[in-house]
């Protein structure tokens, strides 16, 4: 599917503050203004300090607050993982290389990767949507399609100007590769449009997110001087990309197949 997946250990913290008792108040505040509820042992990588109303309690680290680093980070359970315990110890041969929270997903490795994805899973719906036999001018006659139909000015406003644009610069988008002129989203009802695959928006969505530098994993309220994240935000933006990876690997088997149908 994609070149090479991205992993925990790529987007861990390994530079660990432990706990110490001698700074047992900052280690507490440190906890607070975060909102994570331990920090690891020193001298123990199968124990943790975990943050109560009193201090903090010595823990032996459970199966689940634990975690392979080399473990892809969108695999599906790490949701519900993340969901009980925002905190996850992260191990390699059963040494602690590191932690990592849901708002490490903000890290510019996660981007790089969704980027890519993106544009990998773009081909693809062009490819699958030539392979059908689909042409630049089949996404004109939609846009007019949905100018002549649609009740609504501003929809037709919008779909007049997808047109327009294209007519503009005619010449130059010939030339390029088919259906390269034309926006992510376009490809997606286009092919729902010709009942070739129906594909969710939420991959566009996620697109939008990546080319305009927005925040992954949103702060709880980013007008305050803490580290508290929102983990509502990052449901909705691990389930896109959950959606946009089931998305790509359907189009790709759809590639795959008509490949081998003709030979």
């Amino acid at each position: 599917m994609t070149e090479k997946r991205i992993v925990l250990e790529d987007i861990q913290t390994s530079d660990l503050l432990y706990y110490d008792p001698d700074f047992k108040e900052v280690c507490f505040r440190f906890c607070q203004e975060r909102d994570i509820d331990c920090l690891p042992a020193l001298d123990d990588p199968l124990k943790y300090y975990r943050k109560v109303e009193s201090g903090f309690t010595e823990e032996i680290v459970t199966p689940e607050r634990m975690v392979d680093g080399g473990t892809f980070i969108f695999e599906q359970s790490l949701l519900e993982r993340f969901r009980a315990t925002t905190i996850l110890f992260v191990y390699a041969k059963n040494e602690l290389t590191g932690v990592v929270h849901f708002s490490d997903f903000n890290r510019p490795a996660v981007d790089l990767y969704l980027f890519g994805l993106l544009s990998a899973y773009e081909k693809s719906l062009r490819r699958l949507l030539v392979l059908h036999g689909l042409k630049n001018q089949d996404m004109l006659d939609y846009f007019q399609m949905i100018v002549e139909t649609t009740k609504k000015d501003k929809t037709r406003g919008i779909y007049s100007r997808k047109k327009d644009e294209f007519d503009e610069k005619r010449d130059r988008n010939e030339k390029l590769p088919v259906f390269e002129s034309f926006y992510l989203l376009d490809l997606i009802d286009l092919a729902k449009h010709k009942k070739i695959i129906s594909l969710s928006p939420n991959a566009n969505d996620l697109r939008n997110m990546i080319m305009h530098a927005h925040e992954l994993v949103n702060k709880d309220d980013a007008s305050r001087d803490d580290y508290i994240y929102n983990f509502a935000s990052f449901e909705k933006f691990f389930n896109q990309v959950i959606s946009l990876l089931r998305d790509y690997k359907r189009v790709n088997n759809k590639i795959a197949f008509l490949e081998l149908s003709r030979g």
